[in-house]
């Protein structure tokens, strides 16, 4: 015992020899240990003090013991604060043990003999207490515990330390107390106390007791003891040389609590074991990194100052090892450094890694830069790749989790599979559905579960199309398992095609089996809940028939659910539709209890997957159906034209249009079958639309050898002789339900064709020509057009504007000008047709662009060329049968009055076209209406060349002219700028002067001067032709307020004047004529004779 002591008092002297030294030569060696291990070493050991005593317990026990023990009691009802016991049943403590436990970093161990090699773990102990004791045995075999036997100094103990050393220096003590480490201090220890005693008895080698220091200091113990026993990270699955380890707690009140944590192992294989620890079963692998290869990467990183001096000790092989859980998947691995490392070091795969990796001080966490370290890891990923290339000795799953690598980590495990030559993505590590219960590749495995209750992903493995990872494989490691196969570019998940197949392999094993009906619905819904489109299941055989056979979607075949109660059912099919329809089992229930459809049925109609057997959808598999057949098939498509028109008879009477003419059902042409919304009707179909059919056929006669595209409409004209023996009157309603036309339709251009830019849509002659099938002229006229055409905006200038719909023009619009006068007469009655129920997009387009809500307006090409051509008939005034063209700026229509005798205006057979419609959209096109107030200017103009071409020719002038001067002038109103040609009378004789040149006085009548006015139309004078004397006086001013006129009121001439004008007028019978223009000849040009005021 007086050795121990010896050594121990020695110590302590040597230390404050050490202090006096550095005094002396002022090095204060002794005051930077204390701050290195009371500032660094403490403070990085945080937390740690019963790890680090758990991992010197195990390296007390020898390397081949696997039975050792190690107990840790926390004695809470001794002292103030109580007492940690830590005792392990290993070596005592050596002379060695004693040296290192109190120096720094200066481990009496070589890093491959043990866990704790660094040195200074130990002193985290001041986190706890301040005066840590240590007893021990002098050998193995001892009764009691008389080896070193000693605690770390108090304040107190440096009193003695100072007066043994220096018994001169009365400040050596307090010097001593704040320059040298307690930890660096020992005292004998000649007492032992009693629950020393008992662990003395109970067989351990040492026992440290670690008197607490405070409140604090205790729960941190209480906090490290039950983290070593409750952890999720197993503390003691690589202590290989402790058996037992036990935690142990007497409260203050003396109550006893013992946590056991036992370690047990078997061998299974070569480099393989089962290690069980309290709370599961692990099986570990190790791996062998040879001595040469060891010391070659410790001198490495040594160079690269990664690793300390103590690491050039090693000697012998070192080892890997992976341990992963039999039983349950780890939701994160964590390194090993035979202690678990902290949460900032896990394992690159859901394991726990053991390896002599070179750790931070504090052990929580390493860098994988270090070369040691880095060789260590590649070794972890050689011995998994090696594990795994023999899958059927692993038990359970734990191949999945040695190769399901972090995404960072994976290059290191794809390298250790190249090196060995082995494809990770073959190998059969995933367990899939099936009777046996096999694995598969990953390469080939599909991470699917489905959603239903019939298309299961056990429906599918038993289906056998496809490998599918077993359903009650653990959700972490399907999850692993789906960034595996991303990370290794392997499509795990499966594709909505692929769940198409997987669903066509389970309806071809429902059909195998006797029908269920509610199977199948069941089947459907599973198939709605996977949300798949049509592309996925259109060429898959998924829908089961009426005689129990399965069909695709996408196969020739329109597939029906049901019949229906609207007419559409009874009529039987032609073959050829026949062979193009099916019905699903009719068995099937689509509703719900609640009366609502099943959820199966919603997702079949919405991805156009079946079809109602009602009568738009028989009508439209007709029409494909018929666009299918040859058209030399003229037999069978008859048949089922015929059948289409038996479908819409017997069809609902709410039946849409567009239900019948999106069906693009075939009909018979003069040129042969053609598309119904291509064709027009031809003569022979009688009704409200015979004129038009009729009409129609005529210009076809008329000018079909002149333009290609009427003889074109020509061609494709269907006559009741076509369909045989029919009804005229029904086929008639039917094929304009189709799409048939009368008359003339307009064709369209692409509206993506006329894309301007925002500029150009706001000055239309800016536009450019187009590429677009109508000529340079026709398109710069509908510039013309369009620049007059009322608009508003666009918003933006350099972006550009697309018309909301296509562009129409007129089939042979080209061609009018080659058109004979019979020819264009029939065309302009069809146009006139036309207007009454073309759509408002036929003369009217709107730029659109998404930014901007002004929608600026244009013309189209059909309102271009009706708004300039001269294709509105006029008759001549004596001769209506005599027809002329003019265009609608030129032309006079009446809408409701007679037509004048002296007007030209369209021929009395048009008026009947003439609709409110027709009407105002000829007005929207120019033409003027003799009848409307608005062309009062426009009539006046009409009626003064009127009088002008016919007096100077000697031609008669109705009487009905002079009336509709003056209405033309009641209507213009007092706003509007008047002519300056006017009509005057002449003793009632109509002629026209011109207010802007010289000329004789022009009389107007008027209410006060009305004797004047008789004696006057005596005379050869000039009066304005309005009799009525409140409208002549209003024209007055009128004409007056664009300054001196030559008008003369009546009420301004005086009674002498006339007498005397009267006398010269019979004296002088001749003298005085009128010029054809309206003014005065030379003959006349002195002043009148008579007295006159101007007004």
């Amino acid at each position: 015992m007086s050795d121990f002591r010896d050594r121990v008092i020695r110590q302590a002297d040597s230390i404050a020899e050490l202090y006096l030294e550095g005094e002396r030569l002022g090095q204060p060696a002794t005051r930077e240990q204390k701050e290195f291990i009371q500032g660094v070493i403490a403070a990085d050991y945080d937390g740690r003090t019963v790890v680090e005593l758990l991992q010197n317990g195990h390296d007390a026990h020898p390397a081949d013991r696997r039975d050792g023990r190690i107990e840790f009691l926390l004695a809470e009802d001794e002292l103030e604060f109580g007492v940690l016991y830590v005792a392990n049943g290993g070596q005592p403590v050596s002379v060695d043990d004693f040296d290192s436990m109190c120096r720094i970093a200066m481990s009496s161990k070589r890093p491959d003999q043990g866990i704790g090699n660094k040195g200074v773990g130990f002193k985290s102990v001041l986190q706890l207490s301040a005066s840590p004791e240590v007893y021990s045995r002098s050998v193995p075999e001892s009764s009691t515990f008389d080896g070193f036997c000693f605690r770390f100094a108090g304040p107190a103990d440096f009193d003695d330390l100072a007066t043994r050393v220096a018994s001169d220096r009365p400040d050596l003590a307090e010097a001593l107390r704040a320059n040298v480490s307690s930890l660096k201090v020992t005292v004998p220890t000649d007492e032992i106390p009693a629950r020393v005693s008992e662990f003395e008895q109970d067989g351990f080698a040492t026992v440290i007791r670690l008197v607490l220091r405070s409140a604090a200091a205790r729960e941190r113990t209480r906090s490290q003891l039950a983290e070593l026993s409750s952890s999720d990270v197993p503390f003691n699955l690589f202590l290989e040389r402790v058996g037992r380890i036990a935690v142990r707690t007497r409260t203050a009140v003396g109550a006893d609590n013992t946590n056991l944590l036992n370690r047990s192992s078997r061998p299974v294989a070569p480099a393989m074991e089962e290690v069980r620890v309290d709370g599961g079963a692990y099986l570990l692998l190790r791996r062998t990194v040879v001595e040469a290869e060891m010391i070659r990467i410790i001198q490495q990183s040594r160079d690269d100052d990664g690793l300390n001096s103590g690491w050039e000790r090693w000697r012998g092989d070192a080892e890997v090892c992976v341990a992963v859980p039999v039983d349950r998947p780890l939701e994160r691995g964590r390194l090993y450094t035979f202690l678990p490392m902290g949460e900032a070091a896990p394992a690159p795969m859901p394991a726990f890694v053991n390896a002599p990796f070179f750790a931070q001080l504090d052990r929580r966490s390493l860098s994988p830069s270090i070369p040691l370290n880095d060789l260590l890891l590649t070794e972890v990923a050689r011995l998994c790749a090696k594990a795994v290339t023999d899958p059927a000795g692993l038990p359970g799953d734990v191949g999945l989790d040695l190769v399901c690598w972090s995404s960072a980590a994976l290059p290191r495990l794809r390298k250790a599979f190249d090196e060995i030559g082995v494809d990770l993505t073959k190998l059969l590590l995933v367990p899939v559905l099936g009777p046996d219960r096999g694995r598969a590749a990953l390469a080939t495995a599909k991470l699917w579960t489905g959603r239903g209750t019939v298309f299961t992903a056990e429906a599918v493995a038993a289906a056998g199309s496809t490998p599918i990872v077993d359903t009650a494989l653990h959700t972490a490691r399907r999850t692993r398992l789906s960034v595996l196969a991303r990370d290794l570019g392997v499509l795990a998940q499966p594709s909505s095609t692929d769940v198409g197949v997987f669903a066509e392999s389970v309806a071809a094993a429902l059909a195998t089996r006797s029908v269920e009906p509610e199977v199948w619905a069941g089947f459907y819904d599973d198939l709605a809940a996977e949300r798949l489109d049509e592309k996925a299941v259109r060429d898959r055989r998924i829908l089961i028939d009426d005689e129990g056979n399965l069909l695709s979607p996408g196969s020739e075949r329109s597939v029906f659910v049901g019949s229906t109660d609207d007419g559409a059912g009874p009529h039987v099919p032609p073959g050829a539709v026949r062979t193009r329809l099916a019905f699903m089992l009719a068995s099937i229930p689509w509703l719900t209890a609640e009366r609502r459809r099943r959820p199966g049925r919603v997702w079949l109609d919405t991805q156009n997957l079946v079809r109602d057997y009602r009568t738009d959808t028989v009508l439209s598999l007709i029409g494909s159906t018929m666009r299918a057949i040859d058209v030399g098939e003229t037999e069978t498509l008859q048949r089922c034209l015929e059948f289409a028109f038996e479908v819409w008879r017997r069809g609902p009477r709410d039946l849409s249009t567009e239900a019948v003419r999106t069906a693009r059902l075939r009909v018979p042409a003069k040129s042969g079958w053609t598309t119904a919304n291509t064709a027009t009707f031809g003569l022979g179909w009688g009704g409200d639309t015979g004129d038009v059919d009729a009409r129609l056929a005529q210009l076809v006669v008329a000018a079909g050898d002149v333009s290609t595209e009427i003889a074109r409409i020509g061609d494709a004209t269907v006559e009741p002789a076509h369909l045989g023996g029919i009804d005229p009157d029904r086929w008639r309603s039917f094929l304009e339900s189709a799409g048939v036309r009368h008359g003339i339709m307009p064709n369209y251009i692409r509206s993506s064709a006329l894309t301007l830019r925002g500029s150009q849509v706001g000055a239309p002659t800016t536009a450019g020509h187009l590429s677009i099938p109508v000529s340079g002229d026709d398109q710069r006229r509908w510039r013309e057009v369009a620049a007059r055409w009322p608009r508003r905006g666009p918003l933006h200038q350099t972006v550009y504007y697309q018309p909301a719909t296509n562009v129409a023009f007129l089939p042979a619009q080209r061609d009018w000008a080659k058109f004979d006068a019979r020819a264009r007469r029939l065309y302009a009655e069809l146009i006139l047709r036309g207007l009454d129920s073309w759509p408002d997009s036929t003369l009217e387009i709107q730029f659109v662009r998404d930014t901007d809500a002004m929608r600026p307006a244009w013309p189209t090409f059909v309102a271009a060329f009706l708004a300039t051509a001269d294709w509105i008939p006029q008759t001549a005034p004596g001769d209506r049968t005599r027809v002329s063209f003019a265009s609608p700026d030129q032309a006079w229509w009446l809408q409701k009055a007679e037509t004048p005798d002296y007007l030209r205006a369209q021929p009395s057979n048009l008026r009947g076209l003439a609709t409110p419609r027709v009407l105002a959209r000829l007005a929207r096109l120019g033409v003027r209406f003799w009848d409307d107030q608005t062309t009062a200017r426009s009539r006046l103009d009409e009626l003064t060349d009127l009088v002008g071409r016919h007096r100077p020719q000697g031609g008669s002038i109705p009487p009905s002219v002079r009336k509709a001067y003056e209405e033309a002038w009641e209507d213009l109103g007092t706003a509007a700028e008047p002519p300056h040609r006017i009509i005057v009378a002449r003793q009632a004789q109509l002629e026209v002067t011109d207010l802007d040149l010289e000329g004789e006085p022009v009389y107007v009548c008027d209410e006060t001067g009305v004797a004047q006015e008789r004696l006057l139309g005596q005379t050869p004078v000039a009066m304005l032709a309005i009799k009525n004397r409140r409208l002549a006086s209003q024209v007055h001013d009128l004409l007056q307020r664009s300054g001196p006129r030559r008008l003369v009121r009546t009420s301004a001439v005086t009674s002498t004047s006339l007498r005397t004008a009267h006398q010269q007028q019979i004296s002088h019978t001749g003298a005085s004529t009128t010029s054809r223009g309206g003014g005065c000849t030379p003959s006349c040009s002195a002043p009148w004779s008579f007295s006159r005021t101007r007004s």
